[in-house]
């Protein structure tokens, strides 16, 4: 069971069938761009769960080491100065890109 792309173009009233090499960059491209609930496949379901906990684990681990750091009165200059060093490198990226 090799992949395969169906390509239609509306213009031609034309469908192609190509059989796609199979490797694990373009099957988790595929994979991640089958989004949501709506796959009928359990592997696809398993990838939105899976998606959804680190976006929650993700945004728990924001916000709880901001008030972590809110309640460490110690802490709180030098994570002020690294908060905006962070800041800084970021919008310098940002327009570098």
């Amino acid at each position: 069971m090799s992949p395969r792309r169906v390509v239609y173009f509306p213009a031609d009233h034309r469908v192609t069938i190509e059989h796609v090499e199979a490797d694990p960059v373009g099957f988790l491209y595929r994979f991640h761009r089958r989004r949501g609930y709506d796959q009928p496949f359990a592997s696809d379901r398993a990838m939105a769960v899976s998606v959804d906990l680190v976006v929650v684990a993700t945004v728990f681990w924001a916000l709880s080491g901001l008030w972590m750091w809110w309640e460490m009165r110690a802490t709180r200059v030098w994570g002020t100065l690294s908060a905006m060093a962070g800041f800084g490198l970021f919008a310098l990226f940002a327009l570098l890109v």
